[in-house]
């Protein structure tokens, strides 16, 4: 079958592995294709073992693995923007914890529009149903963010009224907003750590209670950082270096506190600022 003039001659795609059978390297300007060999493939019992070993010595030696995460916590935190990041990521002030660590606005919700629903396994329409009864908030406005923060003043307030025993059993229905378990007030000699929010000192500091004062909501921290001296702190701004216990409110109605005994040793501080 003759091929006419018009149709191309087929020509082979240019392959390295076919033109080094064919021809010499000396007459080529590339290199021929040479295969090389393949690395056999580990197999998972193999793996396992390489990594029960690596986590041996990993055991064996944790001194250099804790120095390597201090290392890198180190230089994280010598950033401003990241120390003052995990500032308002994990510090929470005693009187803060009880508020933030409890139920949520949803599930105090639950409890208050539907006392008697004991499962939480709805459906999707149904939660969404109950969602809807709740309305929908403006959040990340300007106006959600002052109703928040007075709603936290409030919760703030009411917590150092019961702390300094000054409320009857007779009030109690004004003390359904807030957390049933709240924790005592710092006493005298406790080890702290203070969050400081001048232009000089404006990190996180340890020290030690000197006095109370509970009318104001301060505590005077002899600090153990040379150069920082003693100063009043806002209990929002302070946390207990130990777990405080949390006690029911019912407690703070029962027994009414007569008298401070540090109560002395306020008047000859300086005055709070």
């Amino acid at each position: 079958m003759s091929r006419s003039p018009f149709e191309s001659k087929r020509t082979r795609k240019r392959s390295r592995r076919l033109i080094a059978d064919f021809v010499s390297p000396d007459d080529c300007d590339f290199e021929p294709y040479i295969q090389q060999p393949r690395t056999p493939k580990s197999s998972p019992s193999v793996r396992r073992s390489a990594r029960s070993i690596a986590q041996k010595h990993a055991l064996a030696s944790p001194s250099k693995s804790v120095a390597a995460v201090g290392r890198k916590l180190r230089n994280i935190l010598s950033l401003p923007k990241a120390y003052l990041w995990c500032c308002y990521e994990w510090f929470y002030s005693d009187i803060d914890q009880s508020i933030f660590g409890g139920e949520g606005d949803f599930r105090l919700y639950l409890k208050e529009a539907f006392p008697t629903l004991q499962t939480r396994k709805l459906t999707r329409c149904q939660w969404a149903q109950i969602r809807r009864l709740m309305g929908k908030p403006r959040r990340c406005s300007a106006l959600f963010f002052e109703e928040e923060r007075h709603a936290l003043e409030k919760q703030r307030a009411k917590i150092r009224l019961l702390q300094r025993r000054e409320v009857s059993e007779m009030d109690w229905n004004h003390f359904k907003d807030i957390p049933q378990e709240i924790p005592s007030p710092l006493i005298l000699g406790t080890a702290v750590t203070a969050w400081l929010h001048s232009k000089k000192h404006a990190r996180l500091y340890t020290g030690r209670i000197e006095a109370v004062d509970l009318a104001k909501g301060q505590y005077h921290i002899n600090f153990l950082q040379p150069g920082i001296g003693s100063c009043w702190v806002a209990d929002i701004d302070v946390m207990s270096c130990t777990l405080q216990e949390l006690l029911p409110i019912s407690s703070f109605f029962q027994h009414p506190r007569r008298g401070l005994s540090w109560s002395s040793n306020i008047s000859s501080l300086p005055p709070p600022v």
